[in-house]
């Protein structure tokens, strides 16, 4: 139905959902954010849906750390997945 064992666990694209003994197994997503010169590396990770989802939390946490009207930082949201691979990045600019 679904492939071979191994086709079904195999990746089919970055960040997609795998079946395992018939579950979907939600994939794992790492948000590193950077400001103002300090990078905070994501250690825990959260598990969503797919790289929608990912991407939407991305441009939430940007949004959040959006800079003041004075303050010319831009905070940055790199989205990585579970084998550190960088899916995309999100900026307080693209965020606006």
């Amino acid at each position: 139905m679904f492939g071979s064992f191994r086709d079904q666990i195999a990746g089919v694209g970055f960040a997609t959902r795998r079946i395992f003994r018939g579950h979907a197994i939600m994939p794992r997503f790492f948000f590193d954010v950077s400001e103002r010169g300090d990078v905070y590396h994501d250690a825990r990770g959260t598990i969503l849906p797919g790289f929608g989802a990912a991407r939407q939390r991305a441009f939430d946490i940007v949004r959040k750390l959006r800079p003041g009207p004075r303050d010319q930082t831009d905070a940055i949201c790199t989205v990585r997945d579970a084998g550190g691979h960088l899916l995309t990045q999100v900026s307080s600019e693209r965020a606006r």
